[in-house]
């Protein structure tokens, strides 16, 4: 790598190419400048320490097409550092954890390509200029701004709502609003915390008082208190009806949880009528409402707290523009989900219509939660007020419903845990499954549940109730309600069940 030398009278030789030694340059330049031995400092006779020369910065002809491709997974993880380091400015945008999170995001940045770098710098560019101006042209500046770089910008917010999404998922729409809004709030904190330093850092203050100055400005109960329970608020609205819930729902129907429930919310035929252009206007619309309101609220924080610092900012100053922006960004963000959503769900209609007609074509085992199922929609049907299918949809709710109510699967509990023998075996996990329900029933003080035997067949076991510390197994379940002396008698229960019992007599002989 090419280096430099400094010669005693401050002049500097540059790109000294590096198959030339330090002893071989200074000879050469003895040799051209013999003037220069003569001078004292540094030393008679010596250079100063030879030092390389700084690296040219890349420019994106320089880089490969492959090291752009390369921003993608680090804009994600940019934009997913910045959405934990905004709930951690909820509870202080000085903190250090906050402080080290900025560092992250910092160094992450210096990572990416040079077009990258050069697209930032540009919509920067673009959005300065436009932030005065009216609000059409903050708007065709927000547009152009993301038109920049879409897929970084677009990545990046995936990565920074990814807590919320997550939470979502796993802890369901409160845990996502809860956390939502805790990201709101962190979002104008710090954009008040980083204005009200940016604004003050201009002025003759000490960096000490810029900081508690600026520390202050986003206290809680600060004077921007206004500001910063409104981006709670829009958390909230974000979490609720944006990408956070679009995933929830897709994440749900994937995984099959209450599908006879989500079916019945709505019509088979209202999806039918859907189309995919308007999910992907639906999803757009649902994704940029709310994240256009955040953009600009954040950017209207910014300008506010600047005035309560008594600086004369203009309360518009780009607010559009970052409206526009973010808006633009969860636009294209809701343009992917609404068409995912949509094609899950009719998916699952398809395996909806499929478990009716399966229904209605096979005979259900007595008593079970199938022959139910067609119990009432029969009764619904019948009062003229909706057509089979239909019927059959709310009728898998109602029993579906009921089966929570009633705690009906318990989970299987080990023999281990139990103490004891199974009171009956089944042959299939549905019989087993049926059975437990009808013994819950009539038993309403005991509690039972099966378990998958190590011989592939599934045991019926009574568990201990938890109010009384019941592990007795010994004492034979009568379906009638009594006590009978053996469990021959219950093969014939087995059977309505929806399959064949085998009575289990060992350990459970009351003679």
């Amino acid at each position: 790598m090419p280096y430099n030398i400094a010669l005693p009278d401050g002049r500097v030789v540059t790109n000294i190419p590096d198959d030339v030694t330090p002893q071989q340059a200074k000879a050469r330049l003895l040799e051209a400048y013999p003037d220069i031995a003569k001078m004292t400092p540094p030393a008679v006779g010596e250079f100063a320490t030879p030092k390389l020369a700084a690296p040219a910065e890349p420019t994106p002809e320089s880089q490969s097409v492959f090291r752009k491709v390369a921003d993608v997974p680090l804009q994600f993880q940019k934009g997913f550092v910045s959405g934990i380091r905004l709930i951690a400015d909820a509870f202080g945008a000085d903190s250090g954890v906050s402080k080290s999170l900025r560092g992250v995001e910092e160094h992450l940045a210096g990572l990416m390509s040079a077009q990258s770098k050069q697209d930032s710098a540009e919509m920067a560019r673009i959005m300065k200029d436009a932030e005065d101006k009216g609000i059409g042209a903050q708007v065709v500046a927000g547009v152009k701004a993301l038109s920049v770089a879409p897929i970084d910008t677009v990545v990046n917010a995936l990565g920074t709502t990814a807590p919320t999404i997550l939470a979502g998922i796993a802890g369901g729409l409160p845990t996502a609003g809860v956390l939502g809004a805790t990201m709101g709030a962190g979002t104008v904190k710090s954009a008040v915390y980083e204005s009200v330093k940016e604004v003050l850092g201009g002025t003759k203050m000490s960096p000490q008082e810029v900081e508690q100055r600026a520390v202050k400005a986003q206290e809680y109960l600060g004077q921007n208190l206004d500001m910063i329970a409104t981006g709670a608020a829009l958390g909230v609205l974000e979490s609720i009806t944006g990408s956070q819930a679009a995933a929830k729902r897709i994440t749900d129907r994937i995984l099959a949880r209450g599908v006879a429930k989500e079916a019945a919310g709505e019509a088979t035929e209202e999806v039918a009528k859907k189309t995919m252009m308007g999910a992907v206007a639906s999803g757009a619309l649902k994704e940029a409402t709310p994240e256009f309101l955040q953009g600009a609220q954040e950017q209207l924080s910014r300008n506010i707290a600047q005035q309560r610092e008594g600086f004369d900012t203009p309360t518009m100053r780009g607010v559009i523009t970052q409206g526009v922006l973010e808006g633009g960004a969860g636009a294209m963000i809701g343009g992917v989900t609404g068409p995912i959503e949509l094609a899950v769900e009719r998916k699952k209609v398809t395996e909806l219509k499929d478990k009716i007609d399966g229904l209605q074509n096979t005979p259900p085992p007595p008593g079970s939660d199938e022959e139910r199922v067609l119990q009432i929609a029969a009764q619904l049907e019948a009062r003229g007020n909706v057509d089979r299918q239909n019927a059959m949809i709310m009728a898998m709710k109602i029993v579906a419903d009921e089966n929570i109510q009633s705690e009906k699967i318990d989970g299987p509990k080990p023999p281990e845990i139990t103490g004891g023998a199974p009171l009956f075996i089944f042959d299939t996990a549905e019989q087993a499954q049926e059975r437990t329900r009808l013994l819950k029933l009539n038993r309403p003080k005991e509690n039972f549940a099966f378990q998958e035997m190590p011989n592939g067949k599934f045991g019926i076991y009574k568990v201990p109730v938890e109010t009384t510390g019941v592990t007795d197994v010994a004492e034979p379940i009568d379906e009638t309600g009594g006590v009978s002396t053996e469990l021959l008698g219950e093969r014939n229960a087995g059977v309505l069940a929806g399959g064949v019992a085998t009575p289990v007599t060992t350990g459970l002989d009351a003679t």
